[in-house]
């Protein structure tokens, strides 16, 4: 029991998660999910299903679903007081379904262990994306039309946009959102089965090793030709994390003087960088600072924040509704835009100030929690699952700071398989501060 929470009433013991079916199914269904959404996602909403009805006392009364539950309930109140109700209520889909499953999933998955088995689904379902990546590229190959409609997504030859890798993902962004996420698994496994290795020297370790090195250098390279400058991002900060991490320092020297030589390229010609230009090759340095693929000043990132900014001030208390940016931009500016390009003004113009701060307060109380629950029980951790597993727990919070930093320049919502890695993330940090052995939440 959870001696932390007094107010919480005592519940029956569960049975081990790692011996209970909808364990099994969640696993099934992370591991095909990202590549047939549609039938996977059966196995996932069966294993939340099965967990909810288990441990109904319990997570109803955690107080972070309680206040998730109030937040979905203004959210509700903020739809009727948009302009389009119904597009609003359909927006909803966004986020509803999620809430669900982040309030029932931490009680299945709460070991590093259960963390590292499904970091290795997540790791291993993303090498069909990786083939069919290169295909779509070197062989054009694409999706029949009744594809779409069974599963979900489509893949054009040549790339969405063209030129640039996307392969199962209607955007290069959202792939290379996925890969970014997807590479802080495989670095945080591949680090185990190094120091594993090191230490036991058994070919079973290594076998898996260059299994892991494999698919790093295919995460990478198709990283590379998403020509994603948000993917870039996130796959720098993280190899340099991993890197200070394991105190690999020359690693360190050489990513962080490579990255700053391409950045003073990129965004300081008259101070040097113009030399650095002839020798770093266009396609970095002319991606990064936008000459590459020149937009319209409608189209930069600084006019579209602009513009949310003002329509919050416009209605800074219940907002313009959700779904409703696309329908606000066009006809003032003459340009189709999707969203601000940030998850914090984009919350900010559909819910208005005070319910994005509640999310955003929600969130933070979530991490907090989770850190402060694993300092606490960092000894008991050690004893249950093996030291050599805590590089999985430093990958899981570098791959949710990966995902608020990209929400920052981009947001990942509005695509199922991403938004739904968003909260797939964000639960297992919550599922690690409700450790093995403590019934309640």
């Amino acid at each position: 029991m959870n001696t932390d929470n007094p107010a919480i009433a005592p519940a029956q013991p569960l049975p081990p998660p790692e011996t209970r079916w909808e364990w099994h199914s969640l696993q099934i269904g992370l591991l095909g999910f990202f590549l047939f959404p549609s039938p996977f996602f059966l196995f996932v909403a069966a294993a939340l299903l099965g967990t909810a009805q288990r441990t109904w006392a319990q997570w109803r009364s955690h107080p972070i679903n309680q206040a998730l539950g109030l937040l979905f309930v203004l959210q509700l109140v903020s739809v009727a007081y948009c302009d389009r109700p119904l597009d609003a209520l359909l927006g909803m889909a966004n986020y509803g379904p999620f809430y669900l499953f982040f309030a029932v999933i931490p009680d299945l998955v709460r070991t590093a262990a259960q963390l590292q088995r499904i970091a290795f689904l997540l790791v291993i379902g993303s090498v069909p994306h990786i083939i069919l990546g290169w295909g779509q590229m070197l062989w054009d190959w694409q999706t029949p039309e009744w594809w779409s409609g069974m599963f979900g997504w489509s893949m054009l030859p040549g790339g969405s946009p063209w030129l640039r890798m996307s392969s199962g993902f209607f955007y290069a962004n959202n792939y290379g959102f996925y890969l970014a996420i997807i590479l802080c698994f495989a670095l945080g496994l591949w680090l185990i089965s190094w120091r594993n290795w090191r230490s036991t020297g058994q070919n079973s370790t290594l076998i898996r090793l260059v299994g892991l090195s494999s698919i790093i250098l295919g995460n990478t390279s198709t990283l590379w030709m998403t020509q994603s400058r948000n993917g870039w991002m996130l796959a720098m900060v993280a190899g340099l994390a991993i890197a200070l991490y394991a105190r690999w320092w020359w690693l360190l020297c050489f990513a962080g003087g490579f990255g700053g030589s391409v950045l003073w390229a990129a965004f300081l010609p008259a101070q040097g960088g113009a030399s650095l230009r002839e020798i770093i090759p266009f396609a970095l340095w002319g991606r990064l600072s936008g000459e590459m693929y020149p937009l319209p000043d409608a189209l930069s990132r600084v006019s579209v924040w602009q513009f949310a900014l003002d329509r919050i001030q416009d209605r800074p208390l219940w907002g313009w509704g959700v779904r409703s940016f696309e329908r606000l931009y066009e006809p003032a500016m003459g340009v189709w835009v999707a969203h601000p390009h940030n998850i914090f003004l984009l919350w900010g113009v559909e819910w208005g100030i005070p319910l994005a701060l509640f999310f955003v307060v929600w969130v933070g109380w979530v991490c907090w929690r989770a850190g402060w629950w694993i300092g606490k029980s960092m000894p008991r951790v050690q004893r249950r699952d093996r030291p050599q597993q805590q590089p999985i727990l430093f990958a899981l919070g570098l791959a949710w700071g990966l995902c608020v930093l990209y929400n920052c320049f981009d947001v990942s919502i509005f695509d199922f398989r991403t938004n739904f890695l968003g909260w797939l993330l964000l639960t297992l940090i919550a599922g690690m501060s409700r450790p093995r052995g403590q019934d309640n939440p």
